[in-house]
């Protein structure tokens, strides 16, 4: 089952946030699972309302394996791409 894509209302300057921002360009296929967990976690516990994740066109190897690890994380609701498919956003569950 796919996410569905949906036109979602946002304050763009909360999106521009660097703290939410993690660049993976070049990394390699595990340690950027690595790193990109880490960084849902810390911007889960944060209480931070999206994750922003820089991956690029490329190949599409380093998109696929965000949306994949979005797709099964229970911390993140839903997620849809910016810029010209090069950045996905995620939507962080807010924790109690």
């Amino acid at each position: 089952m796919r996410n569905k894509k949906r036109k979602i209302k946002h304050n763009k300057s909360e999106l521009e946030d660097q703290s939410i921002t993690l660049d993976i360009h070049g990394f390699r296929y595990k340690d950027a699972e690595d790193i990109i967990l880490k960084h849902i976690d810390d911007i889960y516990f944060s209480n931070l309302h999206y994750v922003r994740i820089i991956h690029g066109h490329g190949e599409g190897t380093l998109k696929s394996l965000v949306r994949k690890i979005m797709k099964e994380s229970s911390k993140i609701s839903n997620y849809y791409s910016i810029e010209g498919d090069a950045v996905t956003v995620g939507e962080v569950v807010i924790s109690d």
